[in-house]
């Protein structure tokens, strides 16, 4: 409750997070009890991976990058090396070494 207080951020005890998952800023992240991320990601500030109407919550492999204000929403995959563009809303899986950008968020 602390660090919720202090970051004005929501992120579930019960997410499953690498340790070394890195948040440069914290202000704002909301991270969904389902996600589940793995070693290496790099969440910016404002970034929300939540979940839709639907079921399932983001999945991020390794290395994934999630730029600032981003929004990761419902059962996605995000596979390795992937990069999210700042403000992106993520609807549908993104390939392994991909980059996704725009609303809705289109892969490059």
């Amino acid at each position: 409750m602390f660090w919720t207080v202090i970051s004005a951020s929501d992120i579930h005890r019960d997410a499953t997070i690498d340790a070394s998952v890195r948040f440069p800023h914290l202000t704002g992240v909301v991270i969904h009890q389902d996600a589940i991320l793995a070693e290496g990601c790099l969440i910016m500030q404002q970034v929300t991976l939540g979940q839709t109407s639907g079921p399932g919550a983001p999945r991020l492999d390794r290395n994934v990058y999630i730029g600032a204000g981003a929004k990761v929403l419902g059962g996605v995959h995000i596979a390795k090396n992937a990069k999210i563009g700042a403000n992106a809303v993520v609807l549908s899986d993104v390939p392994e070494n991909a980059t996704a950008v725009g609303i809705p968020a289109r892969t490059l």
